[in-house]
């Protein structure tokens, strides 16, 4: 699948901290898809299928190299809608 064509892109995005103020940042490498050079908290795409908390644990390990001890997502909508239509013979045939 291809994200923005065949489905639409989710990214979490960390913000890892020691509860005093204090954030782990990271220098995007010279050969990083984009923002060469550029500070970022980090974060990831979820791939089809996982969970935000899953997407979460997997980019704080690979690229801090850190499990989280607690961690807590903000209540956001859903980016999925809930498929909503005439259940006409062309959408039936559509479906199946």
């Amino acid at each position: 699948m291809k994200i923005g064509t065949d489905c639409i892109g989710i990214v979490v995005a960390t913000f890892c901290h020691d509860g005093q103020g204090n954030y782990v940042m990271m220098k995007r490498s010279p050969k990083s898809r984009d923002s060469h050079g550029f500070w970022d908290f980090g974060g990831g795409t979820v791939e089809f299928g996982e969970k935000l908390e899953d997407t979460l644990v997997c980019e704080l390990k690979e690229e801090f190299g850190v499990a989280p001890i607690w961690f807590t997502l903000p209540e956001v909508p859903s980016p999925l809608r809930p498929i909503v239509a005439l259940q006409t013979e062309a959408f039936k045939n559509f479906l199946y």
